[in-house]
């Protein structure tokens, strides 16, 4: 179960934490590991994430999309998306047209 603050979002996405519970993700996005050496950097900015194993949180990213994707799928990747980040789609909206942004 996620809470959401910002309801008016048209697209929810939530990542696994250590505190989720039967995590299956809808989204995997693929990344370099140089996308992943920014997002352990990004992380060290906020004091609520320095409890995280940076060792451990580079080997799940290394390593914990291998169990949602087959391996014949993982063989295609393009060469240097060695990582990959999971997600949970709770909500995406998508429009035929592009969205008025006159503000009318």
């Amino acid at each position: 179960m996620t809470t959401v603050a910002l309801r008016e979002a048209n697209n929810l996405c939530y990542f696994r934490s250590p505190y989720s519970v039967g995590f299956e993700p809808t989204r995997i996005f693929a990344g370099t590991q140089e996308l992943l050496d920014a997002k352990a950097a990004a992380l060290k900015c906020f004091a609520s994430q320095r409890q995280l194993d940076m060792d451990v949180f580079r080997k799940l990213a290394e390593v914990a999309y291998r169990q949602h994707v087959h391996h014949r799928v993982v063989e295609r990747f393009p060469p240097g998306l060695d990582c990959a980040e999971l997600f949970r789609t709770a909500r995406e909206i998508e429009f035929a047209i592009p969205p008025c942004t006159t503000g009318h």
